[in-house]
């Protein structure tokens, strides 16, 4: 049953980690190609609020199974996981300053 759980964890996690990206890359791409839409903008800032909480709950979960599992297979799993979803992080900045110093927002 334990094993399961962590299965299922991890797949939340990633399944996280991954549509975070897909979903802040397609709004990103859309407000460019729309050369700055507004309404973009709006959609993204509640996409990145609603992301922003929902991952740092999943890398609170992950960091606290990673630390407290004893298997050393799943710690790997689960640190393989949290670097993941850290990568997240630069590249929504890269996003974020992109929109603010270039985009032509109108707002």
């Amino acid at each position: 049953m334990e094993l399961n759980y962590h299965n299922i964890l991890l797949k939340i996690s990633k399944l996280t980690t991954v549509s975070s990206y897909i979903k802040g890359t397609l709004i990103f791409t859309l407000f460019t190609i729309t050369e700055g839409n507004n309404d973009l903008v709006m959609i993204g800032f509640f996409f990145v609020v609603l992301a922003v909480l929902t991952n740092i709950i999943m890398f609170g979960v992950s960091l606290a199974t990673a630390l407290l599992t004893k298997k050393k297979e799943l710690k790997q799993k689960y640190w393989i996981a949290i670097a993941f979803q850290l990568a997240n992080i630069p590249i929504a900045y890269a996003y974020f300053y992109y929109v603010m110093n270039f985009g032509n927002l109108n707002i």
